[in-house]
């Protein structure tokens, strides 16, 4: 083999790094984009979750809230009975 096809030999192998590298920088950007959406999911499921089950894990809390508000009044008090 002489230089030239030496030189030719290199670029190729070098191409072909160059190919794979971006290939793997491609599925690494990917799982990124999966896991910080699931993240994202994730918390936005925990505030759905503080929001509505939280009052019904800790009733106390959620009576003595809606007593402040003027609200512990039963619905039957509160029903036009016809």
């Amino acid at each position: 083999m002489d230089l030239s096809q030496l030189a030719n030999l290199g670029e190729f192998i070098g191409g072909v790094a160059v190919l794979v590298t971006l290939v793997y920088l491609a599925l690494q950007v990917r799982q990124g984009n999966m896991i910080e959406r699931r993240n994202g999911d994730r918390a936005f499921a925990e505030q759905i979750d503080r929001a509505f089950f939280e009052p019904m894990r800790n009733p106390e809390q959620c009576c003595s809230c809606n007593v402040r508000r003027g609200v512990s009044r039963s619905w039957s008090t509160t029903r036009k009975r016809s």
